[in-house]
């Protein structure tokens, strides 16, 4: 597969940012469309998200042979709060992981997670459509230009849940239906081989 010329690493101010590349990919129509996510704006779009704004963060369809059906611009949110200086690391924020609709091909689920030191991971999980955004396949750089972003709706925020910890969860999957109608949502964190994290599995019923 093939991914679009946008996306590639450069040493200039254009492509993906380090260590903000794609993680995000899903199935949909059927198997037919593969969509991406990169997980940070592309150097050429605009800064990060900061305490103040969001940034924008493309999501391109491709069919299976690689031909690019479509791009768009989903708006991340911005950083939820300041961090307290308890560690050298910045705030560190994106898309991690996005689930094409079973019934819908323009429609997903996009998982944010963000860390913030001193006040731990805040993870977000988004309802989001293609319909009515415009294609910015064509748009070399997003600064400056009106564009209608996706549309999105918080659907769960994993702090209001009762877990007994929220930790870097960054990867989710469809589960079986169950016998009420709900459709199981399985999220996975990424423990990162580190001795105060977990690999946590949180199931969740999505109607």
């Amino acid at each position: 597969m093939t991914l679009p010329p946008n996306y590639e690493i450069t040493s200039g101010d254009l492509g993906i940012r380090r260590n903000k590349a794609v993680e995000a990919i899903t199935f949909g129509a059927g198997g037919t469309m593969l969509t991406s996510a990169v997980e940070g704006p592309l150097l050429q779009d605009g800064p990060e998200p900061t305490l103040q704004h969001g940034a924008p963060v493309r999501v391109t369809q491709q069919s299976r042979d690689g031909e690019v059906l479509g791009q768009f611009a989903y708006p991340l949110e911005r950083i939820f709060t300041a961090p307290d200086g308890s560690s050298t690391y910045p705030p560190d924020t994106g898309v991690p992981a996005i689930l094409a609709h079973p019934g819908d091909p323009g429609r997903y689920l996009v998982l944010e997670r963000t860390w913030v030191a001193g006040a731990g991971y805040k993870i977000r999980l988004f309802d989001t459509t293609t319909r009515g955004a415009t294609d910015v396949r064509r748009i070399d750089s997003l600064k400056g230009h009106k564009i209608v972003p996706m549309r999105k709706k918080l659907v769960a925020d994993l702090a209001t849940l009762g877990l007994s910890r929220v930790d870097n969860t960054e990867g989710m999957t469809w589960g079986p239906t169950l016998p009420d109608g709900e459709r199981t949502l399985v999220l996975v964190s990424d423990d990162n081989f580190a001795e105060d994290a977990v690999t946590q599995i949180v199931a969740l019923g999505i109607r």
